[in-house]
Formats: C-alpha cells, sequence, structure tokens
C-alpha cells in the first residue's frame, strides 16, 4: 500500500532530459523515482483514487482543427510505472460546474450559483488595486471550490500573459456575498489539496533572465501566497497529489 499523504507524481524534464517525463516523489522532491520513457512529452498526470494507477497524457504535438487545443494521448500505468495501456481521457470542469459568470470584456463581474441570485463582484480596496492588473484570457478563469468553506478562488493570468518576474495570482470570493479578496499566487497547471486539507501543490511558469522557467510549488491552505518551490523545468510541469482532492 502506498503513503498516500506523501506522493507526487510529476509530469517534467526534471534531470536534463529533452521529452517531459513521469516521476514518483515525496511532496519536498526528494525519492525521486522515473517512472517512464516515452518517446512524446508526458503531460496532466493524475493518481487514481484507490491509488493504484495513474493516468497522464502524451503530447502529439498536433493542434486540433476545431477547438485550438493540443492533441492528446492518453495512457495509464501503474505507480512503479509498468503495465503501460491506453486510456480513456478524464473528465474535466469546475467542481462548482453550473456556476454562471457574468463578465464585462475581460473582466468577471458577477456570478450565479445554482437557483440562487446573481451577486457581483464586491472588490475589496485591496483586491480592487490588484484586479486592475488582471484580466480573463484563452482559458486562464478556473473556479476553485475552497475544502471546509463557502468560498471559492478565482484564477486569473496577468493582463496580457506573461510578465516579467510575475506569476498567475488569485481571488478568494465568497458565493453569499460576491465579497472578494486577494487570496494568492497559483499555477497554471492544475491545484491538488493534500489528504489533510492543510497543503496543496501547483505549477507556475514565469521569466527569469529573460527565460522561461516552470516550476512545481507546495503552499499552505492557510497562507497560499507562502510558497514552497520544490522542483524547475524547462519544459511544461504537472504535478498531482496521491490521495488528495483535485479541485479542477
Amino acid at each position: 500500500m502506498l503513503p498516500k499523504d506523501k506522493l507526487l507524481v510529476v509530469a517534467g524534464a526534471l534531470s536534463g532530459e529533452k521529452i517531459p517525463q513521469l516521476w514518483r516523489m515525496n511532496p519536498d522532491g526528494s525519492a525521486r523515482l522515473r517512472l517512464t520513457h516515452e518517446k512524446l512529452p508526458c503531460r496532466q498526470p493524475r493518481w487514481s483514487g484507490d491509488a493504484t494507477s495513474i493516468l497522464y497524457a502524451l503530447d502529439t504535438g498536433k493542434t486540433s482543427t476545431t477547438t485550438g487545443e493540443s492533441v492528446l494521448t492518453w495512457m495509464r500505468c501503474a505507480p512503479d510505472g509498468s503495465k503501460r495501456t491506453p486510456a480513456s481521457a478524464p473528465e474535466t470542469g469546475s467542481p462548482i460546474l453550473k456556476l454562471e459568470i457574468e463578465s464585462n470584456r475581460d473582466l468577471v463581474t458577477g456570478f450565479r450559483a445554482p437557483g440562487g441570485p446573481l451577486r457581483k463582484l464586491i472588490l475589496s480596496p485591496a483586491a480592487e488595486k490588484f484586479w486592475d492588473e488582471t484580466g480573463i484570457s484563452g482559458g486562464a478563469l478556473n473556479l476553485i471550490a475552497l475544502p471546509g468553506t463557502t468560498a471559492f478562488v478565482l484564477a486569473t493570468q496577468l493582463a496580457g500573459g506573461n510578465r516579467e518576474g510575475k506569476w498567475h495570482t488569485a481571488l478568494k470570493v465568497e458565493v453569499a456575498t460576491g465579497r472578494a479578496e486577494p487570496w494568492g499566487e497559483y499555477g497554471y497547471s492544475g491545484f491538488c489539496v493534500s489528504p489533510d486539507s492543510r497543503q496543496f501543490v501547483t505549477c507556475f511558469n514565469r521569466m527569469v533572465d529573460r527565460k522561461e522557467e516552470h516550476a512545481v510549488c507546495i503552499g499552505s491552505m492557510d497562507a497560499p501566497s507562502n510558497l514552497k518551490r520544490i522542483l524547475t523545468s524547462p519544459e511544461l510541469i504537472f504535478a498531482d497529489w496521491c490521495g488528495g482532492k483535485r479541485v479542477f
């Protein structure tokens, strides 16, 4: 039986390889075990609920003519990388599936929960300053349910894409009132809460010395801005926490 509270699966180029592979490790980045030797880049790994397998995608390098998104081939393997078999694509979507969003151009202005009234987004003074620098673009909006609360996180990209040294950012929004406060930094590639709901793992990209850097970070749900970077990769990087709560 695997220790569900201690293992991450990461897809990235971690040891100088040119093609991102799957790795299993502890949340501090130690005890790394390479799981795959694929010829195509590995993307979007996720543990099964019973921790008996890992689902991941292979990036074919092609783009869909209908959606404009990357064409992926999905695979499944055992926790040690063995027993590779083709798999179906996972279901995707927000944990607040029926939440309706009202927007003005690129900015979210309100939302409606199932059966509830339209709530206008009420920005605190700190959030007002924060919001002036952000916008929604190209699928950058993510609605993340916060465990044990009646709030969600509205995650956005900095307007115009990545700026020098800037990461993605987020607001915490109370569902009952619409009040929004700054919440913390937030990665582009997944957000998985640890089994005890105290920490989360997420992935970022930013510009460092005019080069794009990709990193896996661990954060605390109580202090989400205090992130600890555990891994970096020259290529896109993805992570998932075994036994955790994947929130989108």
